[in-house]
């Protein structure tokens, strides 16, 4: 389904039919207006007028100046599959004459000799500067993809941008991840679904998470702006009014004035157990901090857990460091920040001195919790793995042998 803001009106195709419940499934396509709240049939079956046959996990992009409206890869019905390919093409639909034409077949090799695979689950959005579709992710049959290809509608040929975007600080490869672009920003912002990490064992399957990507079409380069990798029930449970859980087959849709993403639905997979369908209704705010920000925000994270240390040790210092040292970090026009502040008056009055009942060094504990929060603003290729270490291991095989170990560099960061 897609909307097109000129004519006010909203275009479904496509449906998932069992193949025992009907004999000839027909391609409808219909059209809703907005400002007559009526259902129009624009045509009872695509592909008998030359477009694509029934189809469902497909995407469509609306050219709203153009007029025209394309519809990319998607999964043919199986009663279909005995005269036709399992995978549908790349088409385009004029609104003006009602006709629809094919611009590339599954696996058909255009005038730049490259192979646009047709898929399910994928993402595609049309840039209207250049006149580009990008096309990123999916599946074909049992292979997650992780590519990203451009579709030049004026010269008819397919770019491979890049064939695995997880190596260049991109994501996964993964299936109904949800993409949205902002035209102003020369921003593609991508909301993960299924997921499979290149160090996971394909035999255990893959995974359910949350993580933004963005991508920054004018510098041509990807970066995480979040993730959460925490798939425990109890955790989902209780953060069900702060952060929706892990989905996939969800809906994200971007508010291009107002620049505010929401999200609908999916399901939650084995998050939440592997039947359950969402309803949700979700609103996102983007808000990126700048590098003096993000440093600040460092450096008051680091303070604080010096200043807690100090209260135990030395109060006194601790008193002179809070007033000079740890507030010259601070915010104080930022309510939230000014409340957090004043609430560390509370640490000089602790009572397990740096350690627990049962004699656990809360230090430790302490500093490793910094740690996780200060690596977050660390770019992926500077952070450990996020997989579990268990998953990396054949239990079936001998280990390997001993690598030869190599001294590594490091850069010393700078002074806090």
């Amino acid at each position: 389904m897609v909307f097109d803001p000129k004519t006010r009106k909203l275009f479904v195709l496509g449906k998932y039919v069992d193949s025992q419940e009907i004999d000839k499934p027909l391609s409808d396509f219909h059209s809703y207006s907005v400002d007559t709240n009526t259902w129009t049939c624009v045509m009872e079956d695509t592909g008998a007028a030359g477009g694509p046959l029934l189809i469902y996990d497909h995407q469509m992009c609306v050219d709203a100046d153009k007029g025209t409206l394309y519809v990319f890869g998607g999964r043919v019905t199986s009663a279909q599959l005995l005269e036709h390919k399992s995978y549908s093409g790349l088409y385009r639909f004029d609104m003006a004459s009602n006709t629809w034409k094919l611009l590339r077949g599954d696996e058909e090799a255009g005038p730049e000799n490259c192979i646009l695979e047709s898929r399910i689950g994928h993402s595609m959005l049309l840039d209207t500067a250049t006149e580009e579709l990008y096309i990123f992710a999916g599946q074909r049959q049992k292979v997650f993809f992780s590519d990203f290809h451009k579709y030049s509608i004026t010269a008819n040929t397919v770019k491979e941008v890049c064939h695995d975007c997880s190596k260049y600080n991109g994501p996964y490869p993964g299936f109904t991840q949800r993409a949205t672009i902002d035209m102003d920003k020369r921003e593609a912002y991508v909301l993960s679904g299924i997921i499979r990490e290149p160090e996971m064992d394909s035999n255990k399957g893959s995974s359910v998470r949350n993580s933004l990507w963005v991508y920054d079409i004018t510098r041509d380069n990807w970066y995480c702006a979040y993730q959460n990798d925490n798939a425990e029930p109890e955790y989902w449970n209780k953060m069900d009014k702060l952060e929706p859980c892990p989905r996939f087959a969800h809906q994200f849709v971007y508010d291009h004035i107002n620049k505010v993403h929401y999200l609908f639905g999916g399901n939650a997979g084995e998050v939440l157990g592997k039947h359950t369908r969402l309803s949700d209704f979700w609103r996102l705010d983007l808000h990126r901090p700048s590098l003096h920000d993000i440093i600040r925000r460092c450096r008051y994270l680091i303070r604080r857990q010096h200043f807690r240390e100090l209260c135990v040790h030395s109060p006194r210092e601790a008193m002179q460091f809070l007033r000079e040292d740890l507030s010259s970090v601070v915010n104080h026009d930022d309510e939230a920040q000014s409340e957090e502040f004043q609430a560390l008056a509370g640490s000089f009055f602790r009572e397990d001195k740096g350690t627990t009942a049962a004699g656990t060094d809360t230090n430790f504990e302490d500093r490793t919790d910094l740690f996780e929060e200060v690596i977050k603003y660390f770019p992926k290729h500077m952070k450990q793995p996020q997989s579990n270490l268990v998953d990396l291991i054949n239990m079936a095989e001998d280990p390997p042998a001993a690598a030869a170990q190599t001294p590594e560099t490091y850069t010393k960061p700078p002074a806090v």
